[in-house]
């Protein structure tokens, strides 16, 4: 995939002061994922095997000391007796912090982090998790993207695989943490003091609300999970579009309120 391609896939994100934001952005970095130039063959296998997955949208910026900013969501599977897997209701997440490393632009990295065991997983639900790792030039020669063991969670239960359309070139060493996003969480489903573990593992409490995005989230982890790609159809990008709108509407109802 060129760059430009990759840029285009990426262009349009909303605001992040939203779930829904939250949910369009993790769309956008599956639809990366699901692109046969960008597809990475060990998703599937690690889909298949994992308890849960945090799928993140990074922005970068800044030279030698780089900060990045990201959100996104945390599911977990259902436990069920059929070989289909199925998927929790969404939670929201964040990922703060600051890189250094001979590193120069700006760029906007798609992370999936695959939850391998029922500790960590309990981890991510409950606590920050701090991060530190090597952040390798993704664009650079390596079809964009790459894998790192074990290097999210304290019980070090994980294995990311990032992709990347951005300029940086070197590397660096990343330091930040990924915590739940209580305040979104309990906007989006409208109940107070929801925590990540009752969304993650309580499936009667927190209902998706109706029209929204979480089915296409779904949908495509199953694709990754059976090794598949993907290509949007023009029907398909007109439904971004209005679930893009939904976004931008739903982050300024709640500027609007925090206002008030």
């Amino acid at each position: 995939m060129s760059k430009q391609q990759a840029s285009s896939m990426m262009k349009n994100r909303p605001s992040r002061l939203s779930m829904e934001g939250y949910i369009y952005n993790a769309d956008k970095v599956l639809d990366v994922a699901l692109h046969p130039q960008t597809h990475k063959a060990e998703t599937q296998k690690l889909l298949q095997e994992c308890v849960g997955v945090a799928i993140l949208s990074c922005v970068h910026a800044g030279a030698l000391i780089t900060a990045h900013y990201g959100t996104g969501v945390l599911m977990a599977k259902k436990k069920t007796t059929s070989d289909k897997i199925e998927w929790s209701a969404p939670s929201a997440v964040m990922t703060v912090g600051y890189s250094m490393g001979a590193l120069a632009g700006g760029k906007v990295d798609s992370v999936l982090i695959f939850i391998m065991n029922d500790e960590t997983l309990r981890d991510f639900m409950t606590k920050p998790q701090t991060r530190m790792g090597l952040d390798v030039a993704l664009a650079a020669g390596r079809r964009g993207g790459t894998a790192n063991v074990g290097l999210e969670a304290e019980s070090k239960g994980t294995v990311s695989v990032a992709l990347t359309n951005g300029a940086f070139v070197g590397a660096s060493i990343q330091i930040g943490t990924l915590e739940p996003q209580h305040v979104q969480n309990e906007r989006f489903y409208s109940i107070s003091k929801l925590t990540a573990k009752t969304i993650l593992m309580s499936s009667n409490i927190a209902e998706v609300p109706p029209e929204s995005q979480v089915p296409d989230l779904h949908r495509k982890l199953n694709l990754l999970a059976d090794g598949l790609t993907w290509v949007p159809s023009p029907e398909d990008v007109d439904r971004s579009s209005h679930f893009l709108k939904q976004a931008e509407d739903a982050s300024r109802h709640f500027v609007q309120v925090d206002l008030q």
